[in-house]
């Protein structure tokens, strides 16, 4: 299975998205994982 992570969140690789990502991926490695970041920037 493939899966798209999409994380907007301002903590970037440290939020709880990614974290938990990162998780399923060890636990499930026969799935493809593709992490995708859009933050906006701060003006």
């Amino acid at each position: 299975m493939k899966i798209l992570v999409l994380n907007a969140s301002p903590k970037g690789k440290n939020s709880t998205t990614v974290h938990t990502a990162m998780y399923l991926q060890a636990r499930y490695p026969e799935h493809e994982f593709t992490f995708s970041e859009h933050q906006q920037e701060n003006k």
